[in-house]
C-alpha cells in the first residue's frame, strides 16, 4: 500500500513526528503479513534525503528473530515457499537496477528469516505487487500528479495514507488516490461505523457499516401490465396525432 509524505518542508521540526512515523512502520511490518501494509513510502523530494537518513538506521536496527522474543521486530516466513518468494522478488528488483539501500539477504542459516530491505525505486515488481515480506520502497516525488500517478501504478488499491499539514494537499491526494481507504495524518484506524474495502484487484464490496449490507442483498425488477395506465394514454395520443398529420402531409 502508498504511504505518502509531503510538504514537510523543514524536517528538522518534524523529526518527532517522522520517527513516530517510521515506528508506525514496524507496528503494519511486525509479522510482515498485514494486507494494509505500508510497503510504498513517496517523500517530497525536498525532504527525501533527510528521510532516508533517518530511515535507513531504522531500518537497519530492526531484528528479525523468534517471533517469541519481546525485542522481534521482524518475524520469520511461514514456510519455504514464502521465503524464496521474498527472495525472488528481492533478485528481480536487483535485476532490473532498482536502487538497494538495504539488506535483501538471508539472516542465519536456520528458519526463514529475511533482512529487512529497502529500496529506492518504484519502478519495479517489489513496489507493485504484494509480497508478504519485509521488503519495503521509498522514493522522492516533485508534486501532486506525479506522486498520484505513481501511487496509483499497481493493480492493488486497499489503503493509503497521507501526511501533510496542508489540508488541500490531503484533499487532492485523498480524491486522487485509488485506495478504499485514505488515512490522512494516521495509518491503521478502524471503526465498526466505517466501510473497509479495496479497489481494483484488492476485493470488491465492503465490510463494515451500512455498505456491508450489500454484500447479502440482490437487488429484483419487477415488471407488471396495469389496466389503461396514464403513460399507455399518452403514449397512444401522440401516436394518433403523429397518424393525422402524415394524413394532412399526403
Amino acid at each position: 500500500m502508498s504511504f505518502i509524505i509531503f510538504s514537510l518542508v523543514l524536517i528538522t521540526k518534524f523529526s518527532i513526528k517522522l520517527r513516530s512515523v517510521l515506528s508506525l512502520f514496524d507496528a503494519c511490518k511486525a509479522k510482515s503479513a498485514v494486507l494494509a501494509l505500508d510497503s510504498r513510502t513517496f517523500v517530497h523530494e525536498r525532504v527525501y534525503n533527510e528521510f532516508i537518513t533517518i530511515l535507513l538506521p531504522h531500518q537497519q536496527d530492526r531484528l528479525a528473530m523468534c517471533d517469541f522474543q519481546d525485542s522481534t521486530c521482524s518475524g520469520k516466513m511461514i514456510d519455504s515457499k514464502q521465503f524464496e518468494k521474498i527472495l525472488q522478488y528481492v533478485r528481480s528488483g536487483i535485476d532490473g537496477n532498482a536502487t538497494l539501500e538495504c539488506g535483501g539477504e538471508r539472516v542465519g542459516s536456520k528458519g526463514y528469516y529475511v533482512q529487512p530491505t529497502v529500496f529506492s525505486n518504484d519502478d519495479m515488481l517489489t513496489a507493485k505487487d504484494e509480497i508478504f515480506g519485509p521488503c519495503y520502497m521509498s522514493c522522492p516525488v516533485r508534486d501532486l500528479d506525479e506522486v498520484i500517478r505513481r501511487a496509483n501504478a499497481t493493480e492493488y488499491g486497499l489503503a493509503a495514507g497521507v501526511f501533510t499539514k496542508n489540508i488541500n494537499t490531503a484533499n487532492t491526494l485523498s480524491r486522487g488516490l485509488r485506495a478504499g481507504t485514505v488515512w490522512i495524518n494516521c495509518y491503521n484506524i478502524f471503526d465498526a461505523a466505517i466501510p473497509y474495502g479495496g479497489c481494483k484487484m484488492s476485493c470488491h464490496g465492503r465490510e463494515k457499516g451500512i455498505y456491508s449490507l450489500k454484500n447479502h442483498l440482490q437487488a429484483k425488477a419487477v415488471v407488471t401490465p396495469l389496466e389503461n395506465p396514464a403513460w399507455l394514454q399518452i403514449f397512444w395520443s401522440l401516436f394518433d396525432n403523429s397518424c393525422l398529420i402524415s394524413r394532412l402531409n399526403a
